[in-house]
């Protein structure tokens, strides 16, 4: 027995950038055509829905199912013994800068006992949805702040060295560069043929400072 009882018609999340050279995801699906057949694969590491599918061309990761409807693609796809979901690519479109994926997904019931998808049912196979997204919340909340305490001593280390090289205040008012600068402007003053000289050396001299630092 193979029943048909849902069909999806598509557009895939996560394959239309306006930038095409960095829309790897897009033409990872490269060769395929109408017709072809995607792999469905739950993402049970995504920091954004617990209930994610990607969707794979060969192995390749080409986009996501939108959330709208991963809820019951996902149901199905947790059941292999009740049922077969099978993906195939409807198009291909490009329009403009913009690219984009469209793909039916066939649901079939391959027992006579199936329990098509709900939202009671599905509250009592995901009981931890709620929590688990909560949790994924906390988890983005967290690696947010990492990242912002990491940029926070790179940037105080950064200070610190520039410190130690000039002390504090700006370049300007450090001692070290306001010597440097008289020296070169005595010299200017002493030979004018050599003024352009001087400045292409105050100029190298400045760029080296700064690359010390940086």
């Amino acid at each position: 027995m193979k029943k048909l009882i849902e069909e999806y018609d598509l557009m895939l999340s996560g394959t239309h950038y306006l930038d095409k050279n960095l829309n790897s995801r897009y033409y990872n699906a490269e060769g395929s055509r109408a017709g072809t057949i995607f792999e469905l694969y739950h993402e049970d590491d995504n920091l954004y829905d617990p209930l994610a599918i990607m969707v794979l061309h060969k192995g390749k990761d080409i986009g996501y199912i939108p959330k709208d409807e991963n809820l019951e693609i996902a149901y199905y796809l947790y059941h292999p013994e009740q049922f077969v979901v099978e993906c195939r690519q409807k198009k291909k479109q490009i329009r403009g800068d913009f690219e984009m994926i469209v793909v039916i997904v066939k649901v079939f019931a391959i027992t006579e006992n199936y329990r098509p998808f709900s939202f009671e049912v599905f509250d009592e196979v995901f009981a931890d949805y709620d929590e688990c997204v909560e949790k994924l919340a906390q988890k983005r909340k967290e690696i947010k702040e990492e990242e912002e305490k990491i940029d926070n001593e790179r940037t105080i280390i950064e200070q610190k060295k520039s410190e130690l090289f000039y002390g504090r205040g700006s370049i300007e008012d450090n001692p070290k560069f306001q010597e440097l600068k008289r020296k070169i402007e005595s010299k200017n003053d002493e030979n004018d043929t050599g003024g352009c000289l001087s400045i292409v050396i105050f100029v190298i001299i400045i760029y080296i400072i700064f690359k010390m630092c940086s």
